[in-house]
């Protein structure tokens, strides 16, 4: 699986906009990886781990392309 099918199975079915209101990141960045365009910096994984409440190897699992 790669990174952005991950993040976006993860999401489910939240908006972008109340993820961004609560990571502070960009709404247009999660888009981004989301659709493969490009990484999220590891500062930007950390926030999204803490945000889904898991672990940074727990919300990495399954993923096999960074």
């Amino acid at each position: 699986m790669k990174l952005g099918e991950r993040l976006k199975e993860l999401r489910g079915g939240l908006f972008k906009t109340h993820m961004s209101a609560a990571t502070g990141i960009h709404v247009r960045q999660l888009q981004m990886w989301e659709l493969g365009y490009g990484y999220p910096r590891f500062e930007h994984l950390m926030r999204l781990a803490e945000y889904y409440g898991m672990s940074l190897s727990e919300m990495l699992k399954g993923v096999d392309e960074l």
